[in-house]
């Protein structure tokens, strides 16, 4: 046999093996925890710390399938049912009630309130007979600040004055993950209670306040307008305030505070209104009338010289009678207290359509003054004190007058490079024609680093503004433009922008440039190669002049990035090369102007340009040689030390 003994060996070897396997019973199934008991006794552990171990072991908690919301609401609703037949409130009519009608879904009831413990001692109650102070309580059925479970289930088949006996297990009271109402005064909390429901009055059409669940509000007449007020607007409001009527009967309670004839002008964030009004009025619009019932807390006065009193002693909840009768705009226009705008007299059109967001010409008429400021006060409140004319408010006289200088035209600028002031500016975008605003800017944002202050005007002082904006220029979206109307507005952005620059306005002549530059790198629609060439030489005319504005203003870092930009367009401009030299030299880089100017050199430029280049060359080499002289004696004092 091929292999010999030798083979036959490790067969019979290989046979005995298999046979061994199939007699081995198989190893039993081992669970996770197990293996790491047989981890632990392989450490050597005793069975008694093992023991000790395995008990040390939390359980498993099964996780419970997540529901979805409308599956949650009919669990809860069945669970409910459930606890209703099981006795979790019992129900008794003391006296039946009037008509035939019973609170909807979005009415803002009002109930009289008895609780009861389970041996009868009364805790609380809203009737004066009873301790109370006469008042019911005001709640919306499965809205708002939920009131406890039981009653909402109750005065849902409750009719007019009906008095309904209620017993109620802890789970149905203030326990009810629903239940948000504060646990009334005395009530204990975990305990059988007993209540006794009297339904007095309800007031459809009410809903709880967006921010605020504890107050409500019922709309007597709409507004007009989608605007409504927010800090630090101005607003004129009639308000008469109440404690709520023993028979529920709005506005017709004990009142406490009315503005009278004369309405109620005020800034909204300064703390002179209660906070329950702000609320409210934070949801209205001009022109709206409702009344609101707002937790009696929320009616204190927030400050020393508040504008309304404190509700009567006592009170739980208060109505709140409000119009909304104006409203001016006062928008904080940087977002951190440094620019505001208030709108004094309206203009035609509408708000934001008509008015120059984009950057463009506008005309203007306006006056600037110093705002002379109280160490406390801020610039928010210089404005909603009616300043007029040039006697109030701080405002001394006016420094400049467009009206009163000249010939009485209105002023003509382009926004977006940064002719006026930035609080100015800011403001006229957000204005339409024929609007009048005032504007109170801080010194950053009005002449501080500018050199255009008119005479009598601090830079390191606040700036008052009164503006007018008369028209501005209504350009179509440059995308939105043809190829004959692009060139029409670059050629007059390019004209303007060279005009600053010749008067020596580097800073908004720069702006001027970086706008068109921006419009013309957005352009991606080509038809013509015409069109792709004269956009090229628009770019290169504006990266050229840019160069030259940032070289004025000393920002060499940037001209040498324009001008290696313009050079992609135009790589043998020995003009181009020559301002790059310059600017490359004026921030230390001498090997590199070096060698930009001997490319410029090497083009063959015209006799007057060949002239700039040599003198070019030698001014580099002496601002190397000084940059050098420098640098040595600066280590030679460092090693003299």
């Amino acid at each position: 046999t091929p292999g010999g003994p030798a083979v036959k060996a490790r067969c019979s070897q290989a046979v005995r093996r298999r046979r061994r396997q199939r007699r081995a019973p198989p190893p039993p199934a081992v669970s996770q925890r197990h293996r790491g008991c047989f981890r632990l006794r392989a450490r050597s552990m005793t069975f008694a710390s093992l023991l000790k171990e395995l008990r040390a072991v939390k359980p498993e908690v099964p996780l419970e399938p997540e529901l979805k919301h409308q599956r949650l609401k009919q669990d809860a609703q069945i669970r409910e049912e459930q606890d209703l037949r099981a006795g979790a409130i019992m129900l008794a009519v003391v006296e039946e009630g009037e008509g035939e009608g019973t609170p909807g879904p979005d009415d803002l009831v009002y109930v009289h309130v008895t609780v009861r413990t389970d041996d009868q001692q009364v805790c609380f109650s809203t009737h004066a007979s009873e301790g109370g102070n006469g008042q019911p309580i005001a709640f919306m059925i499965e809205k708002g600040q939920r009131a406890p479970r039981a009653w909402e289930i109750a005065v849902k088949s409750m009719k007019r004055k009906q008095i309904l006996a209620l017993k109620v297990k802890p789970g149905y009271a203030w326990d009810h993950p629903d239940c948000k109402m504060p646990v009334l005064p005395g009530v204990p909390r975990g305990e059988l209670l007993h209540f006794e429901l009297q339904l007095v009055a309800w007031h459809p059409s009410a809903r709880p306040l967006p921010m605020a669940e504890s107050s409500y509000k019922r709309t007597v007449e709409d507004g007009s307008g989608w605007e409504t007020p927010r800090p630090p607007m101005e607003v004129t409001l009639c308000v008469m305030a109440c404690c709520p009527s023993h028979d529920g009967v709005q506005m017709s309670g004990q009142e406490y505070f009315a503005t009278g004839a004369e309405p109620l002008v005020t800034q909204l964030g300064a703390g002179l209104l209660p906070q329950g009004v702000e609320e409210a009025l934070a949801c209205m619009s001009v022109g709206e009338r409702c009344v609101v019932v707002v937790p009696a807390a929320k009616m204190a006065p927030p400050r020393p010289g508040a504008l309304m009193p404190g509700p009567p002693p006592g009170a739980a909840q208060v109505e709140v009678s409000l119009r909304l009768v104006s409203l001016v705009q006062l928008r904080d226009l940087a977002g951190d207290g440094t620019a505001f705008k208030k709108r004094v007299a309206d203009g035609d059109g509408e708000f934001p359509v008509d008015c120059p967001v984009q950057d463009t010409t506008v005309r203007i008429h306006y006056r600037v003054a110093q705002l002379a400021l109280a160490d406390d006060a801020s610039l928010a409140s210089a404005l909603s004190s009616n300043i007029s004319g040039g006697g109030s408010g701080g405002v001394t006289t006016w420094a400049y007058d467009t009206r009163g200088t000249g010939d009485g035209e209105p002023m003509e600028f382009d926004t977006g490079v940064g002719e006026v002031p930035w609080g100015l500016e800011m403001a006229i975008k957000l204005m339409v024609p024929g609007e009048t605003s005032l504007v109170a800017c801080a010194p950053e944002r009005a002449y501080v680093g500018r050199s255009d202050a008119p005479d009598g005007i601090d830079p390191s002082v606040a700036v008052l503004f009164e503006v007018t904006l008369v028209s501005f220029d209504r350009h179509a979206h440059w995308q939105n433009m043809s190829f004959e109307e692009r060139w029409e507005l670059a050629d007059k952005l390019k004209a303007k922008a060279n005009e600053l620059y010749r008067a020596r306005r580097h800073e908004h002549a720069r702006a001027a440039y970086e706008r068109l530059l921006r419009m013309l790198d957005s352009t991606r629609d080509y038809e013509t190669e015409v069109h792709v060439e004269r956009t090229d030489a628009l770019k290169l005319n504006m990266l050229s002049n840019l160069t030259l504005a940032c070289f004025q203003q000393e920002d060499y870092i940037q001209a040498v990035t324009y001008a290696t930009r313009a050079l992609d367009f135009d790589p043998d401009s020995a003009k181009l090369l020559l301002r790059r030299a310059r600017a490359l030299s004026m921030k230390g880089d001498f090997e590199a102007a070096d060698t930009d100017l001997d490319t410029a050199a090497n083009t063959l430029p015209a006799e007057e340009l060949a002239k700039e280049i040599d003198a070019e060359r030698a001014a580099n080499k002496r601002r190397e040689k000084a940059a050098g002289a420098k640098q040595r004696q600066a280590f030679r004092n460092f090693f003299d030390r």
